[in-house]
């Protein structure tokens, strides 16, 4: 599903002289937006079946569109997935394009996320709000100067757009993450996480050496969490030197980076309840920020990873998931 940036980006060369206070006008998709100037149809390439409107001031565009959902996009992704594709295609071989600013959104009901993505190359910044709304990706965004910064009525256009005649709500009543404490039986480490999610464990013992690793994974548009432990081999503890722990937790943690093609910055030791964390940050190209956290513990290896767009490590939610960890010793 293509996003609109690179329509948007052709069009502000040529920004026109339209400027003012805000009037709201009816658009054939279902929405009433507020514009500085009536918006028009946008010309979009043969065989596109998105619809688009768009206006411009002399230093910003302003624009709204509809992008159909294909049945088997909708099929096989939860409309937080078809979200996470959207953003993501504005990100996908263009490594100068960076997410400023990301943010979950609703609009009657119908889940949304907002961002900004500056493009170093260009100069040129997109600040959007997108809603998957009923098999529809509904965007609307500005499109400036990076320099010059967002337009003043950027936040009144957002909060401009509402339904036109009868509305339609969509399933869900707020963007909180419903934290739960989780604490698997016999095991000394608990942890908040976002979702009440099911243990999905997996054998991986050969011959003789038992080993069984145990994941919680819960995941939201482009954001994931992802505790995990795995149980060693029941000599592992008796057997296993101060040398072969740190070698161990090292491993771990670059076993986690090369899996999601990260590049990690060095790690450092933290301490919680007295036991040793190893800790990186990484980044997945230009697309995604994380971090892991990996501790041995009387025979278990534990690893938590969050993964999202940048800003998004500023979040509470983020640093909950870390923070709340809990060791008894």
């Amino acid at each position: 599903m293509a996003a609109i940036l690179f329509v948007a980006a052709l069009a502000l060369i040529h920004p026109g002289s339209h400027s003012g206070a805000l009037q709201p006008y009816p658009l054939p998709i279902g929405l009433t937006v507020s514009f500085p100037a009536k918006p028009e149809p946008m010309n979009l390439a043969k065989g596109d079946d998105r619809k688009a409107y768009s206006c411009e001031t002399e230093s910003a565009l302003f624009y709204a569109s509809d992008s159909p959902v294909s049945p088997e996009e909708q099929k096989a992704l939860p409309p937080d997935q078809q979200l996470a594709a959207y953003v993501s295609g504005l990100l996908i071989d263009a490594p100068d394009r960076h997410v400023v600013r990301y943010n979950e959104v609703l609009m009657d009901g119908w889940p949304g996320v907002e961002y900004r993505i500056d493009d170093k190359k260009e100069g040129a910044s997109t600040w959007s709000r997108c809603y998957c709304m009923n098999g529809h990706i509904i965007e609307v965004g500005t499109l400036f100067g990076t320099d010059a910064g967002a337009p003043d009525s950027a936040t009144e256009f957002f909060d401009s757009v509402k339904q036109t005649g009868s509305r339609k709500c969509g399933p869900k009543s707020d963007c909180t993450f419903d934290f739960t404490r989780i604490q698997p039986g016999g095991v000394p480490v608990s942890i908040d996480f976002p979702a009440d999610v099911k243990d999905d464990a997996v054998d991986l013992s050969k011959d003789e050496f038992k080993m069984v690793l145990h994941r919680f994974t819960f995941e939201r548009d482009m954001r994931t969490f992802d505790y995990e432990y795995l149980d060693l081999p029941s000599d592992a503890e008796a057997s296993l030197s101060a040398d072969d722990i740190t070698d161990l937790r090292q491993r771990a943690l670059d076993s986690v980076i090369k899996n999601v093609e990260g590049e990690g910055d060095p790690a450092s030791i933290q301490q919680r309840d007295g036991n040793d964390w190893l800790s990186a940050n990484f980044h997945i190209g230009n697309a995604a920020f994380g971090r892991v956290d990996v501790m041995y513990f009387k025979g278990r290896v534990y690893t938590l990873i969050a993964i999202g767009p940048e800003p998004w490590s500023e979040s509470d939610e983020y640093k909950r998931f870390f923070d709340s960890v809990e060791v008894k010793n």
